[in-house]
C-alpha cells in the first residue's frame, strides 16, 4: 500500500540536504536549512491527516503527511513542521512547501526503532496558526491494525464528459455504530468531481456516491486518480474521461435486464430495530447484485445503506426509523452494470 523506503535513498538524505526538494533534519533532530523558508510568504494551515497513524518504527514503509489549507493562492507558500519527539522523528520534513494554486501539501515522516509505544506529536504551523495530529510508533514485532478500507471500484471506469459515473467503497468489516467516515479526494477535480466525504452507514459495508465529471480540451482523454481514506488505510481508484469522442463498450460486455423487486412489498412498514430482507428477481448473466437504500427516491450521496451481493437477496439490519426506498441493479463478470430496477417505498416505524 505505501512505497518503501530505499537505503540508499535515505543516506544520501543523511549527508546533503539537496538529495530532496523536501527538507528534512539531521541525524541529531536539527534542522536542516529550508532555501524557501526565509523568503516565501506562510500558508495558513486549516488541519494535518496522517495516515496511517499507526506503524511500526524503522520498518518499510512509512506514513504519509498531508497538511490541508482552506484557499488557494496563486504563489507558492511555506509552512513549518516539528514535533514534540525529534528522537523518533530524526527525518521529519523542518518545513514543507505549498504549490500555488494548491489546497494540500506533504511532509515527510519516517519514524525510528523504539522499544515501546510511543505517541508522538506532529505539528505544521503558518501564519499564526498550528494544527496537529498523532502517530503511534509501534516496536518491532507488533501486528499491524487491520485496514478499514478494503476496496474502491468506479462504475463505469470510463465515461463521455458530462457523464456521472458511481463510486464505491467497501469496508472489510460492517461500519461501526455511528458509521464510519471516509475522505474522498480527486486529484484532477476539474475533471472528476467526488464528495468531499462520505459516510458508510452503521452495519453496512458499503457507501456508494456519485462522481462528475468535466469536459477537458477538445478530442482528449483524462486518467485522474480517485483516492479514499480512513484513520490508518487509503485505497485507489481511477476514472478515465473522454472529451469529444465516444466510450467503446467493455470487452465482452452484456446487456443486463433490470431486476423485478420481489419483497418487501410497496410501502411495507417494520418495527423499529427490525432486519428486513430485501430481495428480488434472478437476471440471466448477473454475477452479483447492487442493492441501495436511501431515505429520498432519487439516491443522492451519501446513501442511508448500500451492499454488493452475489445471491439475489440480502438481509440488511440497524436501519434507522424513516421512511425510505430501495432499488438493485444486475452486475456483469466484467463490471457491467445492468439497468436499475423500479423503485419501492418502505418504513421502519
Amino acid at each position: 500500500m505505501f512505497q518503501k523506503m530505499k537505503v540508499g535513498v535515505v543516506a544520501c538524505v543523511v549527508l546533503t540536504a539537496a538529495c530532496s526538494s523536501d527538507p528534512l533534519t539531521s541525524l541529531a533532530g536539527r534542522p536542516l536549512e529550508d532555501q524557501g523558508s526565509s523568503s516565501m510568504p506562510e500558508a495558513t494551515p486549516d488541519s494535518l491527516r496522517i495516515i496511517p497513524n499507526e506503524v511500526v518504527g524503522g520498518a518499510a514503509g512509512s506514513p504519509s503527511g498531508t497538511v490541508y489549507v482552506t484557499s488557494t493562492a496563486s504563489f507558492d507558500r511555506f509552512m513549518h513542521v516539528s514535533s514534540n519527539n525529534p528522537q523518533v522523528l530524526p527525518f521529519l520534513s523542518s518545513g514543507t512547501t505549498l504549490p500555488a494554486n494548491a489546497t494540500r501539501a506533504n511532509i515527510q515522516i519516517l519514524p525510528q526503532q523504539v522499544s515501546q509505544r510511543t505517541v508522538v506529536t506532529i505539528f505544521v504551523t503558518g501564519n499564526g496558526v498550528t494544527v496537529s495530529a498523532d502517530l503511534i510508533v509501534d516496536p518491532p514485532g507488533t501486528p499491524p491494525p487491520p485496514p478499514t478500507l478494503s476496496s474502491y471500484v468506479v462504475n463505469p471506469s470510463t465515461v463521455n464528459a458530462g457523464v456521472t459515473a458511481t463510486g464505491t467503497v467497501t469496508l472489510p468489516n460492517p461500519a461501526p455504530s455511528g458509521g464510519l467516515l471516509v475522505e474522498l479526494t480527486s486529484r484532477i477535480p476539474k475533471s472528476a468531481s467526488v464528495p468531499t466525504t462520505v459516510t458508510v452507514p452503521a452495519g453496512a459495508t458499503q457507501v456508494s456516491f456519485p462522481i462528475s465529471t468535466f469536459a477537458g480540451f477538445p478530442n482528449s482523454t483524462t486518467s485522474v486518480l480517485l483516492t479514499a481514506s480512513n484513520q490508518n488505510t487509503f485505497v485507489n481508484s481511477s476514472i478515465t474521461v473522454v472529451t469529444g469522442g465516444t466510450t467503446p463498450p467493455p470487452s465482452g460486455s452484456s446487456s443486463l435486464a433490470a431486476p423485478s423487486l420481489l419483497s418487501p412489498s410497496s410501502d411495507q412498514r417494520f418495527a423499529a430495530g427490525s432486519t428486513v430482507t430485501f430481495d428480488w428477481s434472478d437476471v440471466a448473466g448477473a454475477s452479483s447484485y447492487e442493492i441501495q437504500i436511501d431515505d429520498r427516491d432519487t439516491f443522492p450521496a451519501p446513501l442511508v445503506a448500500s451492499a454488493t451481493v452475489t445471491a439475489s437477496q440480502v438481509q440488511i439490519s440497524k436501519l434507522p426509523t424513516r421512511t425510505m426506498w430501495w432499488r438493485v441493479r444486475a452486475i456483469a463478470s466484467d463490471g457491467t452494470a445492468g439497468a436499475w430496477s423500479s423503485v419501492r417505498r418502505f418504513e421502519l416505524k
